[in-house]
């Protein structure tokens, strides 16, 4: 398939969805497919292959009214809410978009798509496949619904809006329409959990509903000598490395205050917690009774390896995953983790053999965990499940891009 031609399409060029088009488009270049990735903002490393259509100052603005309205209308236990842009971005018309064989839609809200750009895109007629990042191409419009079901029915009567209620059921129903109408429209998630909330909703036939993890590139993602990687960074070698990364330690999804809340129970002096991803915090060293070392934003995946071979262990508390990118990353790097069984957590994570699983929310299991590990560390080798692996992902993109080509 190597005359094969695919666009794929995300609205900003860098963050986790970035992180997955990115390392997915290098994937398939690799081995001489002809991909291209188009952004709105131009925010991407010069690159070939990375092209941005701009962020006009009218866009910018309209993309701002929407999302305060929205955010003003929110209770303020809601998560993220993403209504459809109101100007269109005509990318439809773009020359990589009208050349291409196959349209890959990562994460496009944020003031990218409006609903005449998903007509647009699927009136060509090509496969399109959206890549479910999180659960907004399922639902009314939220990104994770945790407990709430309603997405499974039409997100009715939405308790996540003060006045505007009936916002959700009109996305809702939007996208159920569009599905049905744009049979060449699929779902691709990461993860078999976010498939299978694909398949409970309302919107979309579950037939056209797919998974295929997320790449965790083989050859950066590796066993590297501990010592090495802690001389790289400036780093102790006489102590217990736990870590943590986010590039937002206040993202209540990302559950760092339970780790925080752990750690504040142990009073070991050879821990350090190592944070990466987020700028210095001076509350957080004076909160915590170990020592705190902050590596800031990396956005470098070869540095980001140095980072996880560096650590004994690696901690994400997080309530909500649609797949776990760090942690199978540190998995591959031959660092032990402790999660929870939330969401697709537990298809990477399996307690007692390549780390921890706990309940979400639950401080006092995370404390245990590491008291264990100390006690008697979990030892692994980098390895991990084989369909992890790039070759097994690269298979089942080609292997559906050409059944679809050959059902069109």
């Amino acid at each position: 398939m190597r005359n094969l031609r695919i666009v794929h399409i995300n609205t900003s060029g860098v963050g986790g969805a970035a992180i997955a088009c990115h390392r997915l488009h290098h994937l398939m270049k690799d081995h001489g497919v002809q991909s291209d990735v188009i952004h709105l903002y131009n925010n991407h490393k010069e690159e070939k292959g990375l092209h941005s259509i701009g962020y006009s100052f009218v866009r910018r603005i309209s993309n701002r009214i929407v999302y305060y309205l929205n955010q003003k209308d929110l209770t303020p236990d809601a998560y993220v809410f993403s209504e459809l842009s109101p100007l269109s971005s005509n990318i439809a018309n773009h020359p990589l978009v009208l050349q291409s064989d196959v349209i890959y839609l990562h994460w496009v809200q944020g003031g990218f798509f409006s609903k005449s750009d998903f007509e647009d895109i699927a009136k060509l007629g090509k496969p399109v496949f959206c890549i479910t990042h999180d659960m907004w191409w399922v639902t009314g419009g939220c990104h994770h619904t945790f407990e709430c079901e309603k997405y499974q029915k039409g997100c009715s009567n939405c308790d996540k809006h003060i006045h505007f209620k009936s916002l959700a059921n009109r996305q809702y129903t939007w996208k159920k329409n569009f599905y049905n109408k744009y049979p060449n429209v699929r779902l691709i998630s990461p993860s078999n959990w976010l498939k299978h909330c694909a398949k409970k909703s309302g919107v979309i036939e579950p037939n056209n509903c797919y998974s295929i993890p997320n790449v965790v590139p083989d050859k950066i993602f590796k066993t590297i000598d501990k010592s090495l990687a802690r001389k790289i960074l400036g780093l102790p070698q006489n102590k217990i490395i736990i870590s943590f990364g986010t590039a937002d330690n206040n993202n209540k999804v990302k559950g760092f205050t339970y780790l925080k809340q752990a750690l504040q129970n142990i009073h070991n002096e050879k821990i350090l917690l190592c944070v990466y991803g987020s700028d210095y915090d001076e509350n957080l060293v004076h909160e915590l009774p170990c020592d705190v070392h902050f590596l800031g934003r990396i956005s470098d995946p070869n540095q980001i390896a140095v980072a996880n071979a560096a650590s004994d262990l690696f901690i994400s508390p997080s309530i909500a995953e649609s797949f776990g990118l760090t942690l199978l990353e540190n998995i591959k790097c031959g660092t032990p983790v402790i999660s929870t069984n939330a969401t697709a957590i537990t298809e990477i994570v399996k307690d007692g053999i390549n780390g921890y699983i706990v309940e979400p929310k639950n401080s006092e299991q995370i404390k245990d965990a590491i008291l264990s590990f100390i006690d008697k560390p979990l030892i692994i080798d980098g390895e991990f499940d084989d369909v992890f692996t790039d070759d097994s992902i690269l298979g089942k993109h080609l292997h559906l891009i050409q059944q679809v080509l050959e059902e069109k």
